[in-house]
């Protein structure tokens, strides 16, 4: 019953938030099977955050399928948080391929939407902060690293938030020379921590 998938997506969130992937794909994909393809909602949660862990593990090619499957689901029902999330992972997925013109797209377009709409904006905004650096957009980047440091926004660790406070400092006060070489290191933490 959805009751029964409910409590197991929740343990399986916990799971996830601890880093602990292996065991919430597990619970997920428990509770994928008992929702057999009722209860799309539901069902749009459990693909969401199996594309989320698939990319917190930094495989590609399963982001990108439970990515498509999700958009494929959200599309059916008119999911458009779910189909946003979705799109941040394939911008994700893009980037993480080097294919800065799709990243950009992906990202802007989920970012857009899910500023309005979710916490989980954050993933649009790191393929997307790369995407800039490869053109050496660092002025436009300062706007969407300004947004990783709102109080609204998942907390990120204290080593990526100094180095998110150093780039927006330097942006503020017009110190254009440093932005590059600070937007790199942004990009670097956030890969090292798993947050890119």
């Amino acid at each position: 019953s959805s009751t029964i998938a409910m409590a197991i997506t929740g343990s399986a969130f916990v799971h996830l938030w601890r880093e602990e992937i292996a065991e919430s794909r597990i619970l997920f994909t428990k509770a994928i099977a008992i929702l057999d393809e009722k209860n799309y909602g539901f069902l749009m949660i459990c693909y969401t955050y199996m594309a989320i862990g698939y990319r917190m593990q930094n495989n590609v090619s399963m982001t990108e399928l439970w990515s498509k499957m999700t958009i494929e689901k959200a599309e059916k029902t008119g999911n458009k948080v779910y189909q946003a999330t979705s799109t941040a992972n394939m911008a994700w997925v893009y980037a993480t391929r080097k294919n800065w013109l799709y990243a950009e797209d992906y990202a802007r377009k989920s970012f857009d939407f899910l500023m309005k709409s979710s916490v989980l904006y954050y993933l649009s905004i790191f393929p997307l902060l790369d995407a800039l650096l490869q053109k050496n957009e660092t002025n436009e980047a300062g706007k969407y690293v300004f947004f990783l440091l709102h109080p609204k926004t998942k907390k990120l660790p204290p080593l990526l938030t100094e180095k998110l406070k150093t780039y927006t400092s330097a942006w503020v006060s017009g110190n254009i020379t440093d932005l590059k070489d600070l937007l790199s290191n942004i990009i670097h933490e956030a890969k090292i921590s798993g947050y890119y």
